[in-house]
């Protein structure tokens, strides 16, 4: 069962929207009102149910009338309207997957609407209706025209499926600002004009705690040099050669600005971190960062999208060329000032996720002071849905496509989740040699590593019949989900898998026989 549960104050409008959504309708008050009759023979006036409403929550907990209410649901899709507590809602959540919609209305014009309002609500913030509407899972403000509130519904709508499968998304924003350098003076243009090159490795090192950072260690065990080309505008700061500057102070300036439109809460001091970064894009082998402040927050439609941290950092350096064993890399953009906004999973449609792009982008652009283009903003999106796990789509630059971004990815998890259970009941084989099956074979590219002494290794995956060919999104099978994994962790090219084959110039009869190999089955 789908349930909306619709809270807000008196006279906000709950059951307007309610009308609106156009579901099989419920409402706590009229739960209430049937236990007052079974218990005293009689309807209920209004200041009456008030009373017992007051008497029935101390007698049996702030959530009976969800549990009074949840007995009494029927249908696949239901709106259920003046959830008061937090226990009311948890005793719906039991019967099924719901959405919180918080209605909200500027108070003269509830009182306008349904005189007595204002009194009323005293009463019901001592229930906990407050509670309800800060996990709400949208907010609808009624403070218009019916066509105005009319239009926010059908958004709503529009979107309903995202809100019940649970989507979660944050923004990490980055934005280089229009000053020097951040820790040198530096002026902070791209330039090609090369004045020199070094080579460097870098290398992990423990934290305070004595352990390793993992991503530090993946890089490290890659095992590969970087080499750095500097150019008219670096000096020898980028180089590691010359401790940092003092931080530049017209950039503090625009950060704090940055800071200010979005209510950020300030810090008395600014203390200058390390973040360990050794995939080469910094010479040091950790990123300059400066924690400026938290608890921030934007409005994005009629909710608050809270902000937790804004941070001013050095930029990266660019990468120009990547080898088998080596990355080339250049200076001119290391040291660039940086801000770092994020927010928090507050986000919950694809739109929503692009609007609030939208209003940072705009917050940031009103200080006249950040520069404009291609690669000056950049923008990490963390995606969850109810049951999957966060991922992070990283260096988001097309704001157009933001919201296609977030679709395919919520697709994809949910794919996944879906073969989940098919995935546990697969029991993988241990690796075997598989080259006898490609001694007189057409793939150039496996002829070629034979030739080279490579060796060829297949695995079986009992009852593993179609899930490498499994589509999570159009274009992209599970293989090719797993393929990228052992890209990373292995260092290999990707894998091979049956789903697909024949293909690449490998036979029908070349899959028959490392079937045989392996001893498959039809599963």
């Amino acid at each position: 069962m789908e349930i909306i549960i619709i809270t807000g104050p008196p006279g906000a409008g709950k059951d307007t929207v309610a009308d609106m959504i156009g579901w099989r309708k419920f409402s706590f008050s009229d739960a209430l009102a049937q236990e007052f009759e079974k218990r005293y023979g009689k309807k209920p006036q209004r200041d009456e149910l008030t009373e017992f409403g007051k008497k029935i929550r101390e007698e049996r907990g702030r959530g009976i009338l969800g549990k009074l209410l949840a007995e009494r649901l029927e249908g696949e899709r239901v709106v259920v309207v003046g959830a008061r507590s937090p226990e009311e809602v948890e005793e719906l959540e039991r019967v099924g997957k719901i959405v919180v919609v918080g209605v909200n209305a500027p108070p003269d014009l509830r009182e306008k609407r349904r005189p007595g309002s204002l009194k009323r609500e005293k009463v019901e913030r001592e229930f906990g209706l407050y509670e309800v509407m800060e996990r709400a899972d949208v907010i609808i403000e009624n403070d218009g025209s019916l066509e105005d509130l009319k239009i926010k519904v059908e958004r709503f709508l529009r979107e309903i499926d995202y809100y019940f499968v649970g989507v979660r998304a944050g923004l990490e924003v980055h934005q280089q600002l229009d000053t020097r350098k951040l820790f040198c003076t530096c002026p902070s243009e791209l330039n090609e004009e090369e004045v020199t090159r070094i080579e460097r490795f870098l290398r992990p090192v423990p934290s305070e705690t004595g352990e390793y950072d993992p991503a530090a260690l993946t890089e490290f065990f890659k095992g590969r040099k970087f080499i750095y080309v500097a150019t008219k505008n670096t000096c020898l700061v980028e180089l590691d050669e010359e401790p940092p500057h003092t931080p530049n102070p017209q950039a503090l300036e625009v950060a704090v600005m940055v800071g200010l439109y979005m209510d950020i809460k300030f810090f008395p001091y600014v203390q200058v971190m390390r973040k360990i970064v050794i995939d080469g894009s910094n010479t040091t082998g950790f990123q300059r960062t400066m924690l400026l402040g938290v608890d921030g927050k934007i409005k994005v439609r009629d909710k608050y999208v809270r902000i937790d941290t804004l941070c001013l950092e050095e930029d990266a350096a660019r990468p120009l060329e990547t080898g088998k064993d080596y990355v080339v890399y250049s200076l001119d953009r290391l040291g660039i000032p940086l801000i770092e906004i994020t927010t928090a999973p507050d986000l919950r449609t694809p739109s929503e996720v692009k609007e609030a792009a939208e209003r940072i982008g705009m917050l940031l652009r009103a200080t006249g002071r950040v520069k404009r283009g291609l690669g000056t903003i950049r923008q990490d999106i963390n995606i969850s849905v109810r049951g999957g796990a966060r991922t992070e789509i990283k260096g988001v630059q097309n704001l157009e496509l933001m919201d296609k971004y977030v679709e395919y990815e919520v697709r994809r998890q949910l794919r996944l989740l879906g073969l989940r259970e098919k995935i546990k009941r697969v029991e993988i084989g241990e690796p075997r040699p598989v080259d006898d099956a490609f001694r007189d074979t057409k793939a150039k590219f496996i002829r070629k590593g034979l030739e080279k002494g490579e060796v060829i290794y297949g695995m079986r995956l009992t009852k593993g019949k179609g899930v490498m060919g499994f589509e999570l999104v159009p274009g992209r099978r599970f293989g090719t989900e797993v393929a990228d994994y052992v890209k990373v962790h292995a260092g290999l090219g990707g894998i091979l898998h049956s789903d697909e084959l024949p293909a690449y110039g490998i036979t029908e009869e070349e899959v028959k026989k490392v079937r045989e190999m392996l001893g498959c089955g039809e599963e």
